[in-house]
């Protein structure tokens, strides 16, 4: 663990926290929500120029599910789940992303069929990633 400013940065089960520890207190919890909302919007930034660099991501373990967990425990946040969802987005718009989609197909469909809201981007995203790429 790092100390930054009195702010102590660190990992702990794979889950990164920039709050003072996580107590439950409600500041640290919207400090932790800021950094991954940040973290998420650079990513979303860094996959929207080329292929090479959305294949990289989607290829990392774990990154589609935890993209997949970012839209799913997004309640009351909407502004995080679509986020996550522009992320998707620009790795479905590579073709060969189409193995890293396969395992979260349900969870994506779960998402559009019970938030109105994200409906039409997932419905794009899964358009996109089984119509064009899977060509």
């Amino acid at each position: 663990m790092v100390l930054m400013d009195r702010v102590e940065v660190g990992a702990d089960m794979g889950m990164v926290f920039a709050s003072k520890g996580w107590d439950g207190e409600p500041e640290s919890r919207k400090m932790d929500m800021q950094v991954r909302d940040r973290m998420v919007h650079l990513l979303y930034l860094l996959t929207d120029r080329h292929d090479v660099v959305r294949v990289a991501v989607a290829s990392l373990p774990d990154a589609m599910r935890r993209l997949v967990g970012v839209v799913t425990s997004c309640v009351g946040r909407a502004e995080s789940a679509r986020l996550a969802v522009g992320v998707l987005a620009n790795l479905s718009l590579a073709p060969a992303t189409l193995p890293y989609f396969l395992p979260i197909e349900k969870d994506l469909a779960l998402v559009a069929m019970s938030d109105p809201s994200l409906a039409g981007m997932l419905a794009n995203i899964m358009a996109d990633v089984y119509g064009m790429n899977s060509l």
